[in-house]
Protein backbone atom coordinates (compact mmCIF):
# COMPACT_ATOMS: atom_id res chain seq x y z
CA UNK A 1 0.00 0.00 0.00
CA UNK A 2 0.88 3.79 -0.99
CA UNK A 3 2.03 5.74 1.58
CA UNK A 4 -0.73 8.62 2.17
CA UNK A 5 0.03 12.01 2.55
CA UNK A 6 -2.47 14.84 3.71
CA UNK A 7 -2.05 18.06 1.82
CA UNK A 8 -3.37 21.11 3.64
CA UNK A 9 -2.93 24.74 1.66
CA UNK A 10 -5.12 27.18 0.31
CA UNK A 11 -4.08 28.01 -2.64
CA UNK A 12 -4.84 25.51 -4.64
CA UNK A 13 -2.31 25.86 -7.49
CA UNK A 14 0.42 24.87 -4.73
CA UNK A 15 -1.73 22.08 -3.35
CA UNK A 16 -2.25 20.65 -6.79
CA UNK A 17 1.43 21.41 -7.87
CA UNK A 18 2.56 19.31 -4.29
CA UNK A 19 0.09 16.39 -5.00
CA UNK A 20 0.60 16.01 -8.91
CA UNK A 21 4.68 16.00 -7.54
CA UNK A 22 4.10 13.79 -4.39
CA UNK A 23 1.84 11.16 -6.98
CA UNK A 24 4.34 10.98 -9.83
CA UNK A 25 7.07 9.72 -6.80
CA UNK A 26 4.42 6.91 -5.78
CA UNK A 27 2.83 8.56 -3.12
CA UNK A 28 -1.18 8.57 -2.67
CA UNK A 29 -2.13 12.31 -1.94
CA UNK A 30 -5.66 13.86 -0.65
CA UNK A 31 -5.84 17.70 -0.68
CA UNK A 32 -7.51 20.42 1.94
CA UNK A 33 -7.80 23.65 0.97
CA UNK A 34 -9.03 24.68 4.10
CA UNK A 35 -8.27 23.61 7.89
CA UNK A 36 -11.60 22.12 8.73
CA UNK A 37 -11.43 19.90 5.72
CA UNK A 38 -8.57 17.89 7.22
CA UNK A 39 -11.02 17.72 10.81
CA UNK A 40 -13.21 15.97 9.12
CA UNK A 41 -11.93 13.73 7.35
CA UNK A 42 -12.68 10.38 8.37
CA UNK A 43 -9.41 8.70 6.24
CA UNK A 44 -6.66 7.52 7.85
CA UNK A 45 -3.19 9.05 6.46
CA UNK A 46 0.66 8.61 7.22
CA UNK A 47 1.87 12.28 6.84
CA UNK A 48 0.77 15.59 6.79
CA UNK A 49 1.89 18.49 5.09
CA UNK A 50 0.37 21.67 6.35
CA UNK A 51 0.26 24.97 5.63
CA UNK A 52 0.93 27.69 8.42
CA UNK A 53 -1.53 30.47 7.09
CA UNK A 54 -4.82 29.48 6.47
CA UNK A 55 -7.81 31.14 6.10
CA UNK A 56 -10.20 29.51 9.36
CA UNK A 57 -7.65 26.96 11.07
CA UNK A 58 -3.89 28.06 11.46
CA UNK A 59 -1.44 25.06 10.82
CA UNK A 60 -0.57 25.80 14.15
CA UNK A 61 -4.07 25.05 15.54
CA UNK A 62 -4.86 21.62 13.39
CA UNK A 63 -0.95 20.10 14.78
CA UNK A 64 -2.25 21.09 18.32
CA UNK A 65 -5.78 19.14 17.30
CA UNK A 66 -3.90 15.97 15.68
CA UNK A 67 -1.49 15.69 18.80
CA UNK A 68 -4.75 15.73 21.29
CA UNK A 69 -6.30 13.35 19.27
CA UNK A 70 -5.77 9.57 19.70
CA UNK A 71 -6.22 8.77 16.31
CA UNK A 72 -3.88 11.44 14.78
CA UNK A 73 -1.18 11.85 17.34
CA UNK A 74 1.21 9.77 15.92
CA UNK A 75 0.99 10.87 12.09
CA UNK A 76 4.19 13.18 11.60
CA UNK A 77 3.66 16.96 10.29
CA UNK A 78 5.91 19.03 7.68
CA UNK A 79 4.76 22.59 7.94
CA UNK A 80 5.02 24.19 4.54
CA UNK A 81 5.20 27.94 4.81
CA UNK A 82 6.74 31.65 3.60
CA UNK A 83 7.09 31.91 7.54
CA UNK A 84 10.87 32.15 8.66
CA UNK A 85 10.80 33.76 11.95
CA UNK A 86 12.70 32.17 14.34
CA UNK A 87 9.58 31.76 17.40
CA UNK A 88 7.47 30.22 13.88
CA UNK A 89 9.91 27.55 13.14
CA UNK A 90 10.34 26.68 17.06
CA UNK A 91 6.85 26.70 17.86
CA UNK A 92 6.40 24.29 14.93
CA UNK A 93 8.95 22.11 16.37
CA UNK A 94 7.37 22.35 20.30
CA UNK A 95 4.14 20.90 18.38
CA UNK A 96 5.77 17.58 16.71
CA UNK A 97 6.65 19.43 13.45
Amino acid sequence: MPTRIVVVEDDKDLAELLSYHLRKEGFETHTCLRGTELLGLTLDYDLAILDIMLPDLDGFRIAQYMKSNERLKDIPIIFLTAKDLERDKLRGFSLGA
